[in-house]
Formats: structure tokens, C-alpha cells, sequence
């Protein structure tokens, strides 16, 4: 399967909100790609990236330093509804961890998602990531973290 991921910028980003995920995934997304943009751009040690097969944009992801705990975040991650079920996802985790560790000095990877999220809880365990209790959990979210 080839997977590419490339930065968001001035020309793709447009694509990058028009991305969807099912109706009944929605409840786990706590808001749209383009709220995630303008994060982004707020936070300028994050990295945002459109997650490419072929020419066409499938899927967002965005990164970086969380500055309240000094700890290394997938914030984002999320494939369109027309990609899921094909392997598209475990290929594009694979590289986003990967590149996170190749450019970071952590020895950790956080992020959080609806705890009704079965394919998210599959999809994360089977990269190794861990459930751990912070005290931050909510009805909508919890937390799960890669040593490495």
C-alpha cells in the first residue's frame, strides 16, 4: 500500500476539511479538520499533515509538543469515510509514529479518543499503546499512551 503523508499548506488545506467520516463516527470526532487547522496554526511547534494515496488526499493527522504537560501528542488522526476498512489507517499510523520518533527526543506518544471508539481502541492497541488513567477522562475521552 503506498502512503505518503505531506504537510498542509495554502494548497492543500482546503482538501483536508472537506474530508468526512461516517455518520455514526461522528460522536468520536470532537470537532472538524478545519477547527484542527486553525489549532495548528496557533501552535507552531504542531505539525499538520494530509495523508496521501496517490494524488488524492485521504486522511489528516497533526502532532506536537502539548505545552501544559510537555508531552508528545497525536492530537488528530483520522481517515475519510471512503478509505476506511482498506488498510489505509494502520499504514498511515505506522508512518506518523515513525516520523514522530524520528524527529522528537520523547520516549512517548499521547492521545486520547472516545471511549466507545472500538476501531480506535483496536487500531491504537495493536501499534501498542496503553490505557492510562491521568484523571483528565471524561465521558467522551480517554487516554492512551506508546513508550518506545
Amino acid at each position: 500500500m503506498n502512503i505518503f503523508l505531506r504537510e498542509i499548506d495554502e494548497n492543500n488545506w482546503s482538501e483536508c476539511v472537506t474530508l468526512k467520516i461516517k455518520k455514526e463516527q461522528e460522536a468520536y470526532l470532537p470537532h472538524p479538520n478545519v477547527v484542527s487547522i486553525a489549532e495548528w496554526k496557533f501552535n507552531p511547534t504542531w505539525t499538520a499533515l494530509g495523508i496521501y494515496t496517490g494524488n488524492e488526499m485521504i486522511g489528516f493527522a497533526m502532532y506536537g509538543v502539548d505545552i501544559a504537560d510537555n508531552t508528545m501528542c497525536l492530537f488528530r488522526f483520522m481517515i475519510d469515510e471512503n478509505y476506511q476498512g482498506k488498510g489505509y489507517g494502520k499504514c498511515a499510523l505506522d508512518g506518523i509514529l515513525k516520523k514522530i520518533k524520528s524527529e522528537n527526543d520523547f520516549n512517548e506518544i499521547w492521545l486520547s479518543f472516545h471511549p466507545e471508539s472500538i476501531v480506535a481502541e483496536s487500531l491504537y492497541s495493536s501499534f501498542g499503546f496503553k490505557p492510562r488513567i491521568t484523571g483528565l477522562e471524561a465521558d467522551d475521552e480517554v487516554f492512551y499512551v506508546l513508550k518506545y
